[in-house]
């Protein structure tokens, strides 16, 4: 039960970071790979 409940939290914040990462890189389509460094950076 715990197990899966970690894994679970896991999911959760990957998939919260990849569309926080997708968001940024839409909002600077420009310049993605930048966006992607600046968050990075920033974070």
């Amino acid at each position: 039960m715990l197990i899966n409940f970690q894994t679970d939290n896991y999911a959760n914040l990957t998939s919260f970071t990849f569309f926080m990462l997708f968001h940024s890189l839409k909002s600077n389509q420009s310049n993605g790979f930048k966006g992607l460094y600046e968050v990075f950076r920033f974070s």
